[in-house]
């Protein structure tokens, strides 16, 4: 766990002191866009082909795509063209999962 605001916490220092280079699994527990905006930018150089990412509030705001971690990761991919998102299960009420395919580049 890395105490702080994401905003103050999540940067390349800790990516350097943790040696994070890559992730299989990331569990975003968010709840509201400017979080997941923060979550989003610091795990863009650790997804690979077949990341799993979990979204833990991807249904809030009844659904709303336009909101929350849904209108987050849009963004996200629309400044990321080489990545896309394929469902991969539901959990609970709100929980969405996802596999990340990453094009390969030249």
């Amino acid at each position: 766990l890395i105490p702080g605001f994401y905003e103050d916490s999540l940067t390349q220092v800790v990516k350097d002191k943790h040696g994070l280079t890559a992730a299989s699994i990331v569990m975003i527990d968010c709840d509201l866009y400017s979080s997941t905006k923060y979550v989003l930018d610091f795990i863009t150089s650790l997804v690979r082909h077949g990341t799993v990412l979990i979204f833990d509030d991807w249904l809030a705001y009844k659904g709303d795509p336009g909101r929350g971690e849904q209108l987050a990761c849009s963004e996200w991919l629309e400044a990321n063209p080489d990545l896309s998102l394929v469902p991969l299960a539901r959990f609970g009420l709100t929980q969405q999962a996802f596999i990340v395919n990453k094009a390969e580049t030249a």
